[in-house]
């Protein structure tokens, strides 16, 4: 319970690396669904020049980057805010996470594909 307080109150410098770590491996699946979402609602334009699609992309890992409150996340990310733990611990905890690994070769997939396709990652 001690470590939950703790938790609560002080933003350690390591919190600041999990949560970078956090919105760097679900910032793409989070913008495509922002993007989809603006196609279907009629906003096409949202993806109509680069400059857009980046401003979309850093304001969901701005969103993904805040503190999310506790309990919200699996235990991997609640790993990540944790304030006590060192950067090379939660390096470490990202690749030996079933759930982050999915995430990483997910994206390293999509973005893959894509460029052997052809298609641009987003829009």
């Amino acid at each position: 319970m001690i470590m939950a307080d703790k938790l609560g109150r002080s933003f350690a410098p390591t919190q600041l690396v999990g949560a970078a770590i956090h919105a760097t491996l679900l910032v793409l699946p989070v913008a495509k669904g922002v993007f989809y979402l603006a196609h279907v609602m009629g906003f096409d334009g949202l993806a109509a020049t680069r400059t857009s699609v980046l401003a979309v992309v850093a304001i969901c890992w701005l969103v993904l980057f805040l503190p999310a409150p506790q309990g919200r996340w699996p235990e991997f990310t609640r790993l990540l805010a944790d304030p006590t733990l060192s950067v090379g611990r939660k390096i470490r905890a990202t690749f030996t996470n079933w759930f982050s690994l999915l995430m990483i070769i997910a994206t390293l997939a999509w973005i893959a594909g894509a460029k052997f396709s052809g298609v641009p990652v987003l829009p």
